[in-house]
């Protein structure tokens, strides 16, 4: 089991990536190879998949989960927020290049408490109200014509139109990057999962406050969901694909 969390890049990993029946591990060295096996679909008439099966569709979004100034300003992340703003940056430019779907994805909540969280009432505070700088996106988190999602629990996926959003633009496979890794960005990926979409993580692009409970988090979803866990140029590819 990693203990290094989302800080350390997962290179050495074998991550394994399905595009209809093909099943590719990839690693820093076998990449290329990867990237040119994982475009290629069945060639043949008989394929398992259809309309509205997880392998029916081919198209590959970009999901950047909570970019904003509440959570980077935290302790535990404001050490990370330069480099993981970088990283987050870079996908969202390959994503733009490759004419690929992106969606911002933050976190509001209502004065009224009516969207708080059980650990919010508990708490008596809430946080990331629309009208406050907290809840705004980083001023440098690059922007484009990109779909916003607000939400109001961890993952993207509770009671939003995300997968609505993701399955009306013909999306089977999702990157997520962002933060905070054991939290929102996990429960977004095994939402994902279940909601039938293959879910990939940018490790690299990711950060967590608690890093060794978000490397047993990404432990968890590649070893349970068999989600790849990319690096920064394993993400790249799988936009560019």
């Amino acid at each position: 089991m990693s203990s290094s969390g989302s800080a350390q890049p997962y290179e050495n990993l074998g991550a394994a990536q399905f595009f209809h029946r093909t099943t590719v591990f990839v690693t820093p060295q076998s990449v290329t190879m990867a990237h040119m096996s994982f475009v290629q679909a069945p060639d043949d008439d008989h394929s398992e998949s259809q309309p509205g099966s997880p392998a029916a569709t081919s198209e590959t979004a970009l999901v950047v989960i909570d970019m904003q100034n509440c959570y980077l300003e935290l302790p535990g992340l404001r050490n990370h927020r330069d480099r993981i703003l970088g990283r987050v940056n870079e996908l969202i430019h390959t994503a733009h290049a490759a004419r690929r779907p992106v969606v911002l994805v933050r976190t509001q909540h209502a004065r009224d408490r009516s969207t708080w969280t059980l650990n919010m009432w508990e708490d008596d505070e809430g946080f990331a109200f629309p009208d406050t700088s907290g809840a705004q996106f980083l001023d440098d988190l690059a922007r484009g014509p990109d779909v916003v999602i607000n939400k109001t629990r961890d993952s993207a996926f509770h009671a939003t139109n995300l997968a609505e959003h993701l399955r009306d633009r013909d999306v089977s496979h999702v990157l997520l990057c962002g933060v905070s890794t054991h939290s929102c960005v996990f429960q977004t990926a095994t939402d994902g999962f279940a909601h039938d979409f293959h879910v990939a993580i940018a490790v690299d692009a990711v950060a967590s406050e608690t890093p060794d409970l978000s490397g047993a988090m990404l432990d968890f979803l590649h070893e349970e969901m068999r989600q790849p866990l990319l690096s920064q140029r394993e993400s790249s590819l799988f936009l560019e694909r």
